[in-house]
C-alpha cells in the first residue's frame, strides 16, 4: 500500500517537477548548474522508480524524502530566480527610461540647435544681403564722391574769354551800323520820347548821353553791358522750363544748392549740383528753347539801345532786331549755355561764378577792371566811380575747404570783370582824345588775340 501510494504521488509530482525545472532552465546566468539540477533530479527521478522496482520500502520512502526536500529547493531556487529575473526587468527598464529620457533630452537638444541654425542662416542671409546692398552703395558713393573734374581753370578761363571776345565783336559791329550824321534827320526830341517809351531801365544820363553822342563808344559798350547782362544770367543760372516765372524757379534752385553747400562736404555738394543741372537739362528738352526763349529777349533789349541814339526810325530798328541783332547774339547765347554746361556739370570740385557788375555800384578794384585802362596804371577807386555796365564778364572759383574747426568758404578772382565808369558819359560831351580811344580798342584787340591764341590751344 505504501509502495503503492508512494508511486502515484511520485507520477503525479513527476510532471510538476520537470516543468520546474524548465522554468529554472531559462534564467541563462544558471543556464549550466540548471542542466546539472535537472540531470540529478532525472537521476533521483530514475533511481527512485528503479528503488520502486526494486520494491524496497524504505529505499521508496528515502527516495520520496529526498524528491520532496530536492522539489521544495528547486521552488525556493525557482523564486529566487524569478525574484532575480524581475529585479534585472525592472533595472532593464530602470536603464531604457533612462535612455529614452536622455534621448529625448537630445532630441530636444538637437531641436534647439536646429532652430538656432535656422535662425543664424536667416540672419547670416540678411547680412548678406546688407552687404551686398551696402557694397553696392558705396561703388555708388565712390564713383559719386571720386569724381574728378573733366575741365581745368584754364580751359574755364579761356572759354570765357572767348566768349568776351564775341561780345566785344558783335557789340562793335552794331554799333558800327548806326549813322550818327543822320540824327539831325529824326531830332533829339524824338531820340528822348524814345527814352521815355522804351527804356525805362536806362536811367536819364545814359538815355541823354545815347542821344548826343556824336561816336558809337557809349552805344557799343551799352550793347555789350547789355549782352554780359544775359549771358550771366544764363551761366550763373540753372536750366529750367522758359516762362515768365522762369526766374523765380531758378532763384529757388540756386538758393537750395547754396543750402547745401553750407552744409555739405563740397564733393557731395559739387556732385548734387551736377546731377541736378544734368538732369534738369535733359528734363527740359532741347537747348532750342532756352535759346529762342533768350534770344527774343536780349535781341529786343539791344535793340532798344538804338532807339534812344535819334539814327535809327522804327521800321529800320524792327528789320535791324529781326536780323543783324539775332544773328549776331544767337552763337553768343548758345556759347553761353556751353559754358553753363561746363561749369555746372563737369565741374564738382569747386563752384564757378561769373562776375557782372551792375549799374550804379560801386567800382571795387578787387574783381573790377576799368574798361580801357591799363591796370599798373590805376588805383582802386581813387574818386568813388561807379559802374555804367559791365563790358567784359569776370570770373570767380569758391570751394568749401574742411578744416580742424570746421569747414570754411574760400573764393578766388580768376576773371577781373571790365566795366565802363559813369566818367564815360561826361566824357561823351568832350571831344574823345584820340589816344585813349586807341588804346581802348587796342587793349580790346589784344585780348581778342590771347582769346584766339587760348581757343586754339585748347
Amino acid at each position: 500500500m505504501l509502495r503503492a501510494g508512494a508511486h502515484r504521488v511520485l507520477q503525479a509530482l513527476w510532471p510538476i517537477f520537470m516543468a520546474v525545472m524548465r522554468t529554472l532552465k531559462v534564467s541563462s546566468d544558471r543556464g549550466g548548474r540548471d542542466a546539472t539540477d535537472e540531470e540529478s533530479v532525472s537521476h533521483v527521478g530514475k533511481r527512485y522508480i528503479r528503488r520502486e522496482v526494486s520494491g524496497d520500502p524504505a529505499e521508496s520512502s528515502r527516495a520520496l524524502q529526498e524528491s520532496r526536500e530536492m522539489l521544495e529547493q528547486e521552488r525556493r531556487r525557482a523564486s529566487q530566480v524569478e525574484a532575480e529575473h524581475i529585479q534585472s526587468a525592472q533595472a532593464t527598464e530602470d536603464v531604457i527610461g533612462h535612455l529614452k529620457a536622455d534621448l529625448s533630452a537630445r532630441d530636444h537638444s538637437i531641436q534647439r540647435l536646429e532652430a538656432r541654425y535656422r535662425a543664424l542662416a536667416r540672419q547670416f542671409e540678411d547680412q548678406r544681403q546688407l552687404l551686398q546692398a551696402r557694397s553696392a552703395e558705396l561703388r555708388v558713393a565712390h564713383t559719386f564722391l571720386t569724381k574728378t573734374d573733366t575741365v581745368s581753370v584754364t580751359e574755364i578761363k579761356s572759354m570765357m574769354t572767348d566768349l568776351n571776345t564775341d561780345i566785344f565783336q558783335s557789340a562793335a559791329t552794331l554799333a558800327d551800323l548806326l549813322d550818327f550824321r543822320r540824327r539831325t534827320e529824326y531830332g533829339v526830341a524824338e531820340a528822348m520820347q524814345a527814352q521815355d517809351r522804351d527804356i525805362a531801365w536806362l536811367t536819364p544820363d545814359s538815355a541823354r548821353a545815347l542821344g548826343t553822342a556824336n561816336d558809337s563808344s557809349i552805344l557799343q559798350s551799352m550793347i555789350q553791358g547789355v549782352i554780359c547782362y544775359w549771358c550771366s544770367l544764363i551761366i550763373n543760372g540753372w536750366p529750367c522750363q522758359m516762362s515768365e516765372n522762369a526766374e523765380h524757379t531758378r532763384e529757388e534752385y540756386r538758393g537750395l544748392y547754396q543750402h547745401i553747400a553750407e552744409y555739405e562736404p563740397q564733393a557731395v555738394a559739387g556732385r548734387w549740383r551736377s546731377l541736378s543741372r544734368q538732369h534738369l537739362r535733359e528734363r527740359t528738352g532741347e537747348v532750342g528753347g532756352e535759346v529762342g526763349w533768350y534770344l527774343s529777349r536780349a535781341s529786343t533789349d539791344v535793340g532798344h539801345l538804338f532807339r534812344p541814339t535819334g539814327c535809327v526810325s522804327d521800321k529800320e530798328l524792327q528789320s535791324l532786331i529781326d536780323h543783324t541783332v539775332q544773328d549776331k547774339l544767337r552763337d553768343i547765347i548758345r556759347f553761353a549755355l556751353r559754358i553753363r554746361e561746363v561749369i555746372g556739370e563737369n565741374i564738382t570740385s569747386c563752384d564757378f561764378t561769373v562776375l557782372e557788375a551792375h549799374e550804379d555800384e560801386a567800382f571795387n578794384g578787387q574783381w573790377m577792371q576799368e574798361d580801357g585802362v591799363d591796370p599798373s596804371e590805376y588805383q582802386d577807386n581813387p574818386d568813388g566811380s561807379q559802374v555804367l555796365c559791365t563790358t567784359e564778364l569776370g570770373l570767380s572759383r569758391a570751394e568749401t575747404v574742411t578744416m580742424e574747426d570746421g569747414s570754411q568758404r574760400t573764393q578766388d578772382v580768376i576773371l577781373k570783370a571790365k566795366v565802363a565808369l559813369t566818367s564815360l558819359l561826361l566824357a561823351s560831351t568832350l571831344p574823345t582824345p584820340p589816344k585813349k580811344r586807341a588804346r581802348r580798342h587796342r587793349a580790346a584787340g589784344d585780348d581778342k588775340q590771347v582769346a584766339s591764341r587760348a581757343s586754339t590751344t585748347r
